[in-house]
């Protein structure tokens, strides 16, 4: 009975070795890439980059990194002075800068200072409506040394340029303007001075982006001129109510060039469209302070509007590039490798952040950026497969999505070759057949 046991205990533990070698095997058969199945897709493209991440802001009640001052208020926190109760629910409110109200003046400020060799990419939307039609509203940048911003004049300066005739103050050291003019005095010569040598003319343009530079007073208080640097007519600055909001994006390349790009989404289904594309800052402006501030601003005067923004973040301006690649499995319904390289034009600054892996409007999956590489392993049917790869952005570098690129899976089937034994697998096998004969040959004596 007990040469029985024996034999079975040693026979059992014999094959569950011989199935843990079988599946050994066959998944490092099954795993191991073969280069007749492999395919690589490199797909490059620029990207932009950022200095500073700033998160959205407006829909809340309140907003700690902004000095909201003026005609000003949170929509979804209410006002005290003058009384006002809250008109949105937390988390759908705006910044209105001012109120359909004549002779008001507001700002929100961004009061923390960022690096101008850095550059920015700013998101945000707005609407003006439920008024006469005017003024209208700014973006600006201000000088990063300015330790309490302040609201430049009312009326045709926006919020941003000064009003000597008025004897309102601009924006102290502020650096640039671009104002969304629906009345149109943003360009006149009486709000804020007229434009340097060879300039735009500096008349009344009704319906207008346009944009201002800096503060001319020597003291840097406002009591200077902002000249005007551009201008372009649009078909109307207004959106009559909140349902008809508009996009903006306003790019500011880094330091020591600064050059500005606006667009505008007017929801006509063409998407963003470029009004002023890479205006020479620098050379119409000067050199930029050392850092920024930015800042949101609103005027109106005998004319008005509620003016209103939400804003969607920024992202910095700065170059790189991401490479895309794609391999799929050997054989078997096994996952795709797809792997990111994000490579900043900054040496200094590695990019991090994430990336998403997109088919279409499908999301694949999503992976960190670790070391400059973003990788997802992920399972794909068969056939082939147009993929994207979107790079979130950073402190560094801002979103962008790689050029579309192939792969195609097979699912062809995964040989299951025979496992071989371990050699002591084969010397128990012998002494055990040993033990037997040897048995059996006492048992016939």
């Amino acid at each position: 009975m007990c040469f029985w046991v024996v034999v079975i205990v040693a026979t059992r533990y014999i094959y569950l070795n011989v199935i843990k070698t079988m599946l050994t095997v066959h998944y490092a058969k099954k795993w191991k890439p073969t280069v007749n199945k492999f395919v690589c897709l490199l797909i490059a493209l620029p990207l932009m980059g950022q200095a500073a991440t700033i998160a959205p802001a407006f829909k809340g009640a309140s907003e700690p990194s902004w000095t909201i001052q003026g005609s000003a208020w949170l929509t979804a926190a209410g006002r005290a002075s003058p009384p006002a109760a809250a008109l949105d629910l937390p988390g759908e409110g705006w910044l209105r800068l001012t109120d359909a109200v004549n002779r008001q003046k507001g700002s929100a400020v961004y009061n923390n200072a960022f690096s101008s060799a850095d550059g920015v990419v700013v998101d945000f939307e707005y609407a003006t409506w439920g008024g006469s039609g005017a003024d209208g509203f700014t973006f600006y940048l201000l000088d990063g040394s300015v330790a309490a911003p302040t609201t430049g004049a009312s009326d045709g300066s926006l919020g941003y340029s000064s009003w000597a005739g008025a004897g309102q103050l601009g924006v102290p050291k502020g650096y640039l303007g671009v104002g969304f003019d629906e009345y149109g005095n943003f360009s006149n010569a009486a709000f804020g001075g007229c434009s340097n040598p060879g300039g735009p003319s500096c008349s009344r343009t009704p319906e207008s982006i346009a944009v201002r530079g800096r503060d001319s007073s020597a003291a840097g208080d406002g009591n200077g001129n902002y000249p005007l640097l551009a201008k372009v007519p649009v078909t109307q600055v207004g959106t009559t109510n909140r349902a008809l909001s508009r996009k903006v994006r306003v790019t500011v390349t880094p330091a020591p060039t600064i050059l500005l790009t606006v667009e505008v989404d007017f929801n006509t289904g063409a998407g963003y469209q470029k009004l002023i594309d890479t205006l020479d800052i620098t050379t119409l402006n000067g050199a930029p302070p050392a850092t920024f501030k930015m800042g949101f601003s609103g005027g109106t005067g005998s004319l008005n509007n509620n003016h209103e923004i939400r804003f969607l973040g920024v992202q910095g301006a700065r170059t790189a590039s991401v490479a895309l690649s794609a391999t799929p499995p050997a054989c078997g319904a096994n996952p795709s490798r797809l792997a990111a390289v994000v490579t900043g034009s900054d040496s200094t600054q590695q990019p991090s952040g994430t990336v998403t892996f997109l088919e279409g409007s499908t999301t694949i999956g999503s992976a960190p950026v670790v070391g400059g590489v973003a990788t997802l392993d992920t399972v794909l049917t068969p056939g082939s497969h147009i993929i994207v790869a979107r790079y979130s952005g950073d402190g560094a570098y801002t979103t962008v999505d790689s050029s579309a690129g192939s792969v195609t899976v097979t699912n062809a089937a995964c040989a299951r070759p025979v496992p071989g034994l371990q050699p002591w697998s084969l010397a128990a096998l012998a002494a055990l057949f040993l033990f037997s004969v040897a048995a059996l040959r006492r048992k016939q004596r």
